[in-house]
């Protein structure tokens, strides 16, 4: 609503102050409106060997509204590389690099695309994410959600950890997640894992307060910063699809930081690798890691939820076949 359309419907308050206050408001909420729609949202994506996900998080996050993508291959062998080319055909990827270093380092590179996202392509607002990793906005729209959240410069988000019920290759359909977090001392009652634990948060950052994206996209240092915990946004976190999604990941995970001196860096990672991979005990691995065999009680308690946000997305939302 312009200034002149506001002064002609508050005319008639006698109040000065409320006057001014609701005529501010309807021009305030009105450009929020068309703020959205304008912004520009960009994802940044690192990714090695996700032939499994990738096609579904693409169209899922083009669905919600994400105007492009950039995207740092890591060397991947299994397709991945070949899928990227596919959108960036399309015109959904505005950029790939090719990243042949060995050696995890995540945010050093995330950090290129960010600033790429925001010096050359002018993003307003960015996602650093992981391919395992599917932003939810609750009015199905992620630009309308992220600029709703007014006077944040940095947004902070929360996920919900999927569990692989069921060994299954469409494990999308599956739609079991962590809903409760444990406290560390019922955890190792239950004998249970970091996934069953506190929800580590997510960042959505603001373009041109940037700084430097952390570790694991968890955080960030911004000018002026203004963080704030949001609940219009989720992410549903797949990071173990099934079994073999399970041995996969070790295998290539252990591998890379064996090549990174930093052992601060993936310490879960390092001893599933270490202590299982190489021992050839990824089943002990995997049962210690979700204990299914109580998964009734889980279920019960309320730790664990069926949640068909993302499959019903999929579903209706998007064209992915």
């Amino acid at each position: 609503m312009n200034r002149f359309v506001a002064k002609l419907c508050t005319m008639f308050i006698i109040s000065k102050e409320k006057r001014r206050k609701t005529r501010r408001a309807l021009i305030k909420g009105t450009l929020a409106s068309l703020n959205y729609e304008k912004s520009k949202l960009i994802m940044v994506l690192l990714c090695k060997d996700e032939i499994d996900i990738i096609n579904q998080w693409f169209h899922f996050h083009k669905a919600m509204g994400v105007d492009g993508f950039i995207v740092t291959d890591n060397g991947s062998t299994d397709g991945t590389r070949e899928v990227l080319e596919k959108y960036k055909e399309k015109g959904w990827i505005l950029e790939i690099i090719d990243e042949f270093e060995e050696g995890y380092k995540q945010d050093k590179w995330c950090d290129r695309m960010i600033r790429l996202a925001r010096d050359k392509y002018k993003a307003d607002w960015i996602i650093s994410s992981d391919a395992d990793e599917f932003w939810y906005a609750m009015s199905l729209n992620l630009k309308k959600d992220i600029t709703s959240n007014n006077g944040c410069n940095l947004q902070s988000v929360y996920l919900k950890n999927f569990v692989p019920v069921e060994d299954r290759e469409d494990f999308i359909n599956v739609s079991y997640f962590v809903q409760r977090p444990i406290e560390e001392k019922a955890r190792k009652e239950y004998g249970l894992e970091n996934g069953y634990g506190g929800r580590t948060p997510k960042v959505i950052i603001k373009a041109k307060d940037y700084q430097m994206i952390a570790m694991g996209n968890h955080d960030a240092d911004m000018k002026n910063r203004r963080l704030c915990h949001i609940s219009n946004v989720i992410v549903y976190h797949y990071a173990i699809r099934n079994f073999s999604h399970f041995v996969h990941k070790v295998k290539k995970g252990g591998e890379a930081l064996e090549k990174n001196p930093n052992l601060s860096i993936g310490v879960h990672w390092r001893n599933w690798y270490e202590n299982y991979y190489l021992t050839n005990k990824m089943e002990q691995a995997y049962n210690k890691l979700f204990r299914l065999d109580i998964f009734d009680k889980l279920y019960e308690g309320g730790i664990i939820v069926k949640d068909k946000s993302v499959s019903e997305f999929m579903k209706y939302y998007t064209d992915y076949k």
